[in-house]
Formats: structure tokens, C-alpha cells, sequence
């Protein structure tokens, strides 16, 4: 059982995690609530790696890079309606 375990952990630590963190940062500024929650999960992924947690960094790498776009797009439809 924990060789499978190991097994999987040894092509996660080959692999580049992104925190996306500056664009985390970047985009608060166009919607705030959504913003802060892209930064909570971009702080997550750097202690997850930190701790060698390389399953739960890539699934809260995942979550930010999803929350960025969405406050992207909330940001984007919240100009729009303000300006037009």
C-alpha cells in the first residue's frame, strides 16, 4: 500500500506546482471577494509544498488558478455594468 503511495508522490515532486499567487494578488482589484478567496488558495498551495503535500498543493493549485477566473469574470461583467 505504501509503495503505490510513494509511487505517485515521486511524479508529483517532478512536477511544477503554480500558486498563481501574483495573479491572485492582480485581480483582487477587480472584484474583492472572489479575489481573497484566489488568495487563500494560493497561499495554500505554497505551505502544502512546504509540508510535501504534493496531492493537496496540485488540488489547491487547481482551486486558485479556477478562482482567479472567476474573479476575472465577475470583475469583467462588474465593469461592464457600471460603465455601460
Amino acid at each position: 500500500m505504501t509503495e503505490n503511495k510513494n509511487n505517485r508522490w515521486e511524479g508529483m515532486t517532478n512536477k511544477k506546482i503554480p500558486s498563481y499567487m501574483v495573479w491572485s494578488i492582480v485581480l483582487t482589484f477587480c472584484f474583492i471577494p472572489f479575489g481573497i478567496v484566489a488568495i487563500v488558495y494560493s497561499s495554500q498551495v505554497t505551505a502544502f509544498l512546504r509540508s510535501g503535500d504534493y496531492v493537496k498543493a496540485d488540488k489547491a493549485s487547481k482551486k486558485a488558478k479556477k478562482w482567479c477566473w472567476i474573479t476575472f469574470v465577475a470583475g469583467l461583467i462588474s465593469a461592464l455594468y457600471l460603465y455601460l
